[in-house]
């Protein structure tokens, strides 16, 4: 049997709750990224995110970064598997010591316990999604 798992409403986003988890959810990215876009914090911030999906063993974020704005690996601190889409704009990157540039509509996997890092390097913005699995 399926999980069904929600967030709640927050300050930021008082729509109401949305599910994260369940039997089947559709996401339309350009909304969600047009909507990420019209939040305080993308005008506060280098960077804005929401989570699409959420299990125990994945989490789908999807992340809209400004030019300079760098994504290293945070709580996981590189233990958990990554995949990275960029949807629109680019990233350079530095993945085990070897560098290089994503565009939109590639896809990197980073194996657990590899050193990365990316830059948003797009004049205007770069949204990408990120998977994350333990």
């Amino acid at each position: 049997m399926t999980d069904y798992r929600i967030n709640k409403a927050t300050t930021q986003r008082p729509e109401g709750d949305r599910a994260i988890e369940d039997k089947l959810i559709k996401v339309n990215l350009q909304e969600t990224a047009n909507m990420l876009m019209a939040e305080p914090s993308w005008a506060d911030s280098d960077r804005n995110a929401i989570t699409l999906f959420k299990t125990d063993e994945m989490t789908v974020l999807m992340v809209i970064l400004r030019p300079g704005a760098e994504l290293k690996p945070g709580s996981d601190d590189g233990s958990a598997t990554l995949m990275v889409q960029v949807l629109s704009g680019s990233l350079t990157y530095d993945i085990d010591e070897k560098a290089g540039l994503f565009l939109a509509d590639e896809v990197v996997h980073v194996q657990k316990g590899t050193p990365y890092s990316f830059r948003a390097t797009d004049d205007v913005f770069t949204s990408c999604l990120l998977t994350v699995t333990k």
